[in-house]
Parts: C-alpha cells; structure tokens; sequence
C-alpha cells in the first residue's frame, strides 16, 4: 500500500473529509486530494500538519515503503558484516566473490565461458572435462567400457 493511501485510510479513521483536513493543516480540499491520489505529495511540514490532525506517525504512513526498501536494501548492519568479511579477502577471492554474485543475481556470466577462458579465470586450478562411461565398471580385472 502507498503512502497516500495510508493518508486516505488515517484521515477516514480520524473521521474526517477532506475538506476538514484541508482547513486543518491550511490548504484546500482538491490539495489533499492530490495528496490522497498520489498525484502531488505533501511538503514535511504539511505531513506533519497531517498526520498530527489524523493522529498517526510516520511509521504508520511509510510502513510499506520501508518494508520494500527493507526487502532490496542492506541495513547498515548488514553492509558493515559483508564489507568487513569482504575487505579481509585478497584479490583473487574478492574476483571470485563478484564473480559469484554476477552469476547467481544477474545471471549474466556464464560458468562455462569464464572457465574456458583460463587467462582470466578466477579458479585455483585447470579444469579438465571427462567423459563418463554409461557402462558399470569393476574393480579387478574388470570388463571393457569402450573407447570413451
């Protein structure tokens, strides 16, 4: 739910219009509409005039926004966790840690590619690809599997 409409909802549970809202906090009816729409938004002091008026906090009004942010962004608490973690590492291992991050949330990098280009591969070693045989194999003097 938006801001404004949690104006609309707070000046509706105070009980009044928005005529008598407007005159309240000085301003006309057609302001607290836009207000109410989210087609203008009010200045903080005219905020704050309103949410004296209808009784409630900013708490009340932004729950929503700050949720959302609350969703996509990291507290400062978080940020100082993983930036600290992420200082302490060296250069390749920070490499490998944005490399991580590209892949799983952007999805852009593919694993394959940046294996294949060892000049620039963030891994420790040379990655060999074996063929598997479809065959069930024996230990002792076993039983042929084939050329692959």
């Amino acid at each position: 739910m938006a801001y404004y409409t949690r104006l609309r909802e707070a000046r509706r549970q105070a009980k009044l219009t928005q005529e008598q809202l407007g005159s309240i906090v000085g301003c006309a009816k057609t302001t607290i509409t836009g207000y109410e729409t989210g087609k203008s938004e009010p200045s903080m002091a005219v905020l704050s005039k309103i949410m004296d008026a209808v009784g409630v906090d900013a708490n009340f009004i932004f729950q929503d926004e700050l949720n959302e942010r609350r969703d996509f962004y990291a507290t400062p608490k978080e940020m100082d966790d993983i930036i600290s973690k992420y200082r302490l590492l060296d250069e390749r291992s920070k490499k490998f840690i944005l490399y991580v991050l590209d892949h799983e949330v952007e999805k852009k990098i593919s694993f394959t590619d940046n294996v294949s280009n060892q000049e620039n591969s963030i891994f420790p070693h040379k990655v060999i690809s074996l063929r598997i045989s479809e065959q069930a194999a024996s230990a002792g003097t076993g039983i042929y599997l084939g050329p692959d």
